[in-house]
């Protein structure tokens, strides 16, 4: 092991050795397929790096001090120095949450760390083709993300966090439009609050500060 006095010069270490990661797994969309890599080949490729530098990453889920199902997460060092926080997961069909899980658990391990797998490792997607097949959006995915811009949006104190939390979904490729929509309600909802209305409605979202 690799000994750094703390945290963060622990991550300057691993970050300095990231290693590539290729998208091993393919999925079939119905009308096309694509290639992604799952908990499996990140977890591979990353922990074995923190180790190394004396850092660790742990997560569960359970229910924060609000009583919402979240995922906990931690990044430790051997110092004592520690990072981490909360993901909300969505609930429903045991099999859905069990998805819902997986997905953060991959996310937060990929974002905690600055890990991020290949656009393209087989050569299969030719850059001088334009793809024009419309995407498909995993449903599990959605509900995820769906629920932690929720939990932001619900902790907003200001329309400036709501805005903050709107451009920020809004630059995210992993936000479908149908999310999207559904969060520009949600922020409307949340802006007349804060203006001491009461809830709002869709129509009085205001795209320039809310998601769109």
């Amino acid at each position: 092991m690799t000994e750094h006095a703390n945290l963060a010069t622990a991550m300057a270490a691993v970050q300095a050795e990231l290693p590539r990661i290729g998208k091993g797994n393919t999925a079939n969309a119905g009308t096309y397929s694509y290639r992604y890599a799952d908990l499996a080949d990140v977890s591979a490729a990353i922990l074995p790096l923190l180790g190394k530098h004396g850092l660790s990453f742990s997560s569960k889920p359970t229910l924060d001090a609000q009583n919402r199902f979240v995922l906990e997460y931690v990044l430790r060092h051997v110092s004592g120095d520690t990072d981490g926080g909360s993901y909300p997961l969505p609930t429903g069909r045991p099999q859905d949450v069990g998805s819902a899980i997986t997905y953060a658990r991959r996310y937060v391990l990929s974002a905690m760390t600055g890990i991020a797998p290949d656009a393209d490792d087989d050569g299969a997607s030719a850059p001088d083709v334009p793809d024009v097949r419309e995407r498909q959006w995993d449903p599990i995915e959605q509900a995820t993300l769906r629920a932690a811009y929720e939990a932001e949006i619900e902790d907003a104190k200001n329309l400036d966090d709501i805005k903050a939390i709107g451009q920020r979904a809004r630059r995210s490729d992993d936000v479908s439009p149908a999310t999207l929509d559904h969060l520009s309600r949600k922020a409307a909802n949340k802006k007349a609050e804060l203006n001491g209305g009461g809830h709002g409605s869709a129509g009085a979202r205001q795209p320039a500060d809310v998601p769109a």
